[in-house]
């Protein structure tokens, strides 16, 4: 893969960052061209070429993550409830050449504890995996209220998830009740990172396969937190009822970017590998949290 950045210094970073226009397609082969914006901040220029094909790493400063990351995340939070297609295509259009900075930058700069950071309970702030939005119908999911709590294995252990969700059940227009729905996927971890694959974006992919979805009656009130609600559900004492949902469905995911507060992941669904599904999650486990 190769790329070139211009990145200036000060308060520059951030009106470059606004000018980042990318040709990319699953992330592959991308020429990523930030523009510069001299003329209207007055800052001085620095160029920095960054050629990843020839095995230099990227590196991008704390300060550029968290300018990164702010941006990721207002632009997640300002389509989060979008649901036509167009929209979300849009969307990620929007989200894509920031995301590829960090991607680049994660790949490079792996952090050992990779694994453990994916531990977890995390928010959904967008996502354009059609399959999620299905069962659109009579039943309506909450896209601002959707949870995954991940549960990292011992030795020997199953590791798994659950996907914790709001969703409003409808009939011809009428709104009968509202569910919560916990769905939990097993997963397996491949092609684990080495210090021989650094630089090597795919790397700890887990295998998942989907398993029981189960529903309790009643809203995620603001304020919720959503780990006992789930503890719940694994020890029995309140799992609720059965629900259908996508048991048995198989796929893959991977992380293009996390730590201790955001988290980007991408993956597909086994039979669509060539459909690349893009997530955005914050770290946060309280339903309503700022």
């Amino acid at each position: 893969m190769t790329f070139t950045l211009v990145t200036q210094t000060g308060s520059c970073y951030a009106c470059i960052m606004n000018s980042v226009r990318c040709a990319a397609k699953n992330f592959q082969n991308c020429l990523i061209l930030a523009a510069f914006c001299a003329w209207t901040s007055g800052c001085e220029d620095v160029e920095s070429t960054y050629d990843t094909s020839d095995g230099q790493a990227l590196t991008l400063s704390d300060v550029d993550i968290e300018i990164i990351k702010d941006e990721i995340v207002r632009i997640a939070r300002d389509h989060t409830t979008e649901t036509s297609r167009a929209d979300i295509v849009a969307a990620r259009a929007e989200l894509e050449p920031y995301v590829l900075l960090l991607a680049n930058h994660f790949k490079d700069n792996r952090p050992n504890n990779e694994v453990a950071l994916t531990s977890g309970a995390w928010e959904s702030l967008w996502y354009d995996d059609e399959n999620i939005d299905a069962s659109e119908g009579f039943q309506r999911l909450n896209r601002e209220k959707i949870f995954q709590v991940v549960y990292t294995s011992g030795t020997g252990a199953p590791s798994f998830y659950y996907n914790v969700s709001e969703s409003k059940i409808r009939l011809f227009g009428i709104r009968l009740f509202t569910v919560r729905s916990f769905l939990r996927g097993d997963y397996a971890l491949i092609d684990p990172a080495t210090s021989a694959t650094q630089g090597q974006a795919r790397r700890n992919v887990i295998s998942l396969e989907f398993g029981e979805n189960r529903a309790r009656l009643g809203r995620l009130r603001d304020g919720t937190n959503v780990l006992p609600l789930t503890q719940d559900v694994i020890t029995g004492r309140r799992d609720g009822f059965k629900v259908p949902g996508p048991k048995g469905i198989t796929g893959e995911l991977w992380n293009l970017y996390v730590d201790e507060d955001l988290r980007i992941s991408a993956g597909n669904q086994e039979g669509e590998e060539d459909v690349l599904d893009l997530y955005i999650l914050r770290r946060n486990a309280i339903v309503g949290a700022p």
